[in-house]
């Protein structure tokens, strides 16, 4: 009978992940609305008119720039930095959209924890890793259920990241040709 409670309540924690869905309406201002694996560059340059826009060579960047995202997925990263506020971009679903969001919250995740509490405590993935008390990890869905997204905010730097999990954390910028300059 134990054993039947115990399947129940490991049942009820796998369908809470699967159920806790992103809401556009319900997302930190500093979010802007946007939502990774949805979003596209388009949203986000409504959004941050100002902010400079760096292009992988495969998508329209100079001939020498490899921006990357991932596991080396050609990318493009738009930065507003007296905002700090950043997006990186790669192909989801076959289009361009929003892999990664980088911004800063002033109040140190208070406000931002508390709009996001509908979202599952805890990473989207296992791992070993121990999380110290002012790092908080939650993990969602986009709106429609297709990718799964991690969402960590850091008080002791005051950022929130929204990230899509199956394309990864690593973003780079590189320039041959500046390097030899």
């Amino acid at each position: 009978m134990r054993w039947l409670a115990l399947l129940a309540l490991l049942a009820g924690c796998g369908g809470k992940k699967a159920s806790a869905r992103l809401d556009p309406a319900r997302l930190p201002p500093q979010a802007r609305g946007l939502i990774p694996g949805l979003s596209t560059e388009a949203d986000v340059t409504k959004v941050a008119p100002g902010a400079v826009i760096t292009r992988d060579k495969t998508l329209g960047g100079p001939a020498t720039l490899e921006v990357e995202v991932g596991d080396a997925l050609p990318g493009v990263r738009i930065l507003d930095e007296p905002a700090r506020f950043e997006a990186w971009f790669t192909k989801v679903d076959g289009e361009l959209r929003v892999s990664s969001l980088r911004m800063h919250v002033d109040d140190h995740c208070a406000e931002a924890l508390q709009i996001l509490s509908y979202a599952v405590e805890g990473t989207c993935r296992k791992t070993n890793r121990r999380y110290k008390k002012e790092e908080h990890q939650l993990c969602a869905a986009t709106p429609d259920g297709k990718h799964m997204i991690g969402i960590e905010c850091l008080e002791h730097g005051g950022e929130l990241s929204m990230w899509l999990t199956a394309v990864g954390r690593s973003y780079r910028v590189y320039d041959p040709d500046y390097l030899q300059r």
